[in-house]
């Protein structure tokens, strides 16, 4: 379950394959089974031209966090190069 917080944005990455994705950022909160908030995340919404949709998950630690069943048709190697490639776009704006 989730409980969107405020505060959107949105962003553009071309990985070294040329392939473009466009991806929000927002804070969401992980809720357990009792609908109590176990933990805040990152979650980065992102979508290919193709339209294909893939949800990623960051911890405020700066860690990714994997939930399974949410890209369970992705592929690994996919997953991993849009995570590497948010990072660098974030390294390089700070």
């Amino acid at each position: 379950m989730h409980a969107t917080l405020p505060s959107v944005r949105s962003y553009q990455l071309v990985l070294n394959n040329n392939r473009e994705y466009i991806y929000t950022v927002r804070m969401v909160e992980i809720d357990n089974i009792l609908s109590t908030a176990v933990v805040a995340l990152q979650e980065y919404a992102v979508v290919d031209m193709a339209g294909n949709n893939f949800r990623l998950y960051k911890t405020q630690g700066g860690n990714w966090y994997d939930i399974p069943e949410v890209n369970a048709n992705a592929d690994a190697g996919l997953l991993a190069l849009l995570k590497a490639g948010i990072d660098l776009k974030s390294r390089i704006a700070e």
